[in-house]
């Protein structure tokens, strides 16, 4: 069994409950939550066939080899190579979570509101290679007006609480360009973007064909891993890009919103396991339903048609109960960093280029802001783990 190295600084003496140990869960391949259900079909037995191939059958398979080597070397980025045939994409392990995937597109096609440089080349390209596969929903433009400004605080405070971070954990990074713009301005930061297979696909998709037009360079500290942030074992194992000995700032941003309650608690398991394995802190966006009219925005509803979540009822009533929740999981709420910060709501570009007041901007995202997760401090009392 692999010890977990504790963090000195976040490893409370008194840590209650069994926390899942890094060798647990860590083997020599990628992780996926359907490895044990082996699939695959049987081979035949075809021993008993005489599939002895005549010199001419050789020739011509040599020379269709050649062909399709020839037609490799022609193709371009999921286009149609000089023999018309198309570029077809390999299959991507699916999940009972794949829909969620379609509301990165639909954030990043609100982040083109923004003027955020490289954003209109990610909603652009993420939207035609969406469009190309075999999806069940489109992505949509919600209501720019009401919806940019609160897509853009929130990107842009989650650049603020990671900007000092020595390593991150992405977790359902979507098509944000922060892990490409972040490693490229500073070469010694490790980040991680863990996401669904079908989204970390696209988003491979769609850093190739940046690079292509030469419009960014991905980092070799920039690594995409596929894997399910309700199963501990793949959000273990694509971490082990990150150093032992340095704390991880961990990121989720519009994750929770689409999760159960007993969905948040299996996500907190690995989040548990990588904050004592690190030490460090979590930065997510929090499902709160008090101060929000009704049941919910425009952009609520149309999600929960397209993802078939229901956003409003995986809310928490309150405050509290989201602190008594995460309690229950061995973390602790540290602080609340509000979306109305007087700062940060300056700094927004979209509310001019949708046509929305700063008066405006502050009462629809008034109630929302990014909370601080951690560990307990040591001297706190023991709180019972739902894991």
């Amino acid at each position: 069994m692999t010890e977990i190295p504790q963090h000195p600084e976040q490893q409370p003496s008194n840590w209650p409950g069994k926390t899942p140990e890094l060798g647990e869960f860590v083997s020599d391949t990628a992780i996926t939550p359907d490895d044990e259900d082996d699939t695959s079909p049987q081979q035949t037995d075809l021993d008993h066939l005489d599939i002895t191939a005549t010199d001419d059958e050789t020739d011509e398979a040599d020379a269709a080899a050649a062909s399709q080597e020839s037609v490799v070397e022609d193709e371009v980025f999921f286009g149609v190579a000089e023999n018309n045939q198309p570029d077809t994409p390999p299959a991507v392990e699916t999940t009972e979570y794949d829909k969620i995937s379609v509301t990165a597109i639909n954030n990043a096609k609100l982040m083109t509101r923004t003027g955020i440089p490289l954003y209109e080349e990610i909603a652009e390209t993420a939207e035609e290679l969406w469009a190309a596969g075999e999806h069940d929903v489109q992505p949509q433009l919600i209501q720019p007006n009401v919806n940019a400004p609160g897509i853009e605080v929130r990107y842009r405070l989650g650049n603020e609480l990671t900007a000092d971070a020595a390593q991150v954990f992405d977790i359902a990074a979507g098509l944000t360009p922060r892990g490409l713009t972040m490693t490229t301005n500073n070469p010694d930061l490790t980040y991680v973007e863990f996401d669904l297979p079908v989204m970390t696909d696209l988003k491979t998709r769609v850093v190739e064909t940046l690079e292509d037009r030469q419009l960014a360079v991905k980092s070799d500290n920039l690594h995409l891993e596929a894997g399910n942030a309700t199963d501990a074992a793949s959000m273990v194992e694509a971490a082990r890009h990150l150093d032992p000995d340095q704390p991880v700032t961990i990121t989720s941003e519009g994750l929770l919103h689409y999760l159960s309650h007993d969905e948040k608690a299996a996500v907190a398991q690995g989040i548990g396991a990588l904050l004592t394995r690190h030490g460090g802190v979590w930065y997510t966006d929090m499902p709160v339903q008090e101060g929000i009219a009704g049941r919910g925005s425009a952009m609520a509803s149309t999600t929960t048609r397209q993802t078939g979540r229901s956003i409003a009822d995986n809310r928490f009533a309150n405050e509290a109960e989201a602190r008594e929740f995460f309690a229950g999981q061995g973390l602790e709420v540290k602080q609340l960093h509000s979306y109305v910060e007087p700062g940060l709501v300056d700094s927004l570009t979209s509310p001019a280029i949708v046509g929305v007041t700063r008066e405006e901007v502050v009462a629809a995202n008034r109630p929302w802001s990014m909370w601080a997760i951690g560990l307990p401090e040591p001297d706190d009392e023991p709180r019972p783990r739902r894991f």
